[in-house]
């Protein structure tokens, strides 16, 4: 009897998509073009993860930064090709199963037993614009704060003072006696008026004015000079 052993061995092949540099653009998608081969050269055609490949054994995909691309099932032995669309404002580099990166657009693996890992990373060339400076100005003098406010606050109120506090007091002069021209004075000057029935010296003046009904004699009119302000 013939005893066959037969041992599976499986396969995955991991495409991965790396975006660097200042200006580099992580949102973007990158086209890739993967093409199977078995040993004899024959297109491997199917499904096989998360790609199917055609007659031809080609298949397109596109990843941006962080995107990957998983081929789970493929025989032993299979080439694959792996071709990135190239663009511009970008260096690329590839790395296969953690290898040193080399600058290339295209590579082509090998499958072994187990994972196969493939990354492409893109490096944006492009440098960032520098900013413009921004023009310094002088200062104007006139702009500065100025040490005392622009509102000068009103002056306080204080209490009106008399004015013999403030004003000298004038010096005292004797009393000066009325003389003849001196007892026409307007009549709007004080007189201390007092009843007495004899009539009144020539140097009294006459009453301004008399409530109706009494007679004249009945008051005299007294000249006063410290009531007129003269002494």
């Amino acid at each position: 009897s013939t005893i066959v052993q037969v041992r599976n061995q499986s396969t995955r092949l991991v495409l991965q998509k790396f975006v660097t540099g200042p200006m580099g653009d992580t949102t973007r998608d990158f086209s890739f073009t993967l093409s199977l081969r078995d040993d004899q050269g024959n297109p491997v055609t199917g499904s096989y993860g998360d790609l199917t490949f055609d007659a031809q054994g080609s298949a397109e995909t596109a990843l941006s930064d962080g995107g990957e691309v998983t081929l789970r099932g493929l025989p032993l032995g299979t080439l694959c090709t792996i071709t990135e669309e190239a663009v511009p404002d970008y260096e690329t580099t590839v790395q296969v199963d953690g290898g040193e990166p080399a600058a290339a657009l295209e590579t082509t693996v090998t499958l072994h037993e187990g994972l196969n890992t493939v990354s492409f990373t893109n490096r944006s060339t492009l440098t960032p614009p520098t900013p413009t400076p921004t023009p310094t100005t002088t200062p104007d003098p006139s702009a500065r704060p100025h040490r005392c406010p622009l509102s000068v606050p009103a002056p306080r109120k204080h209490p009106a003072f008399p004015l013999r506090r403030i004003l000298p007091k004038p010096p005292r002069r004797p009393p000066v006696r009325p003389t003849a021209p001196a007892l026409r004075l307007p009549q709007s000057l004080l007189l201390r008026q007092s009843a007495h029935r004899a009539p009144p010296p020539p140097h009294r003046l006459p009453p301004p004015f008399l409530p109706p009904g009494i007679p004249s004699r009945l008051f005299r009119w007294q000249f006063s000079p410290s009531s007129a302000g003269l002494c």
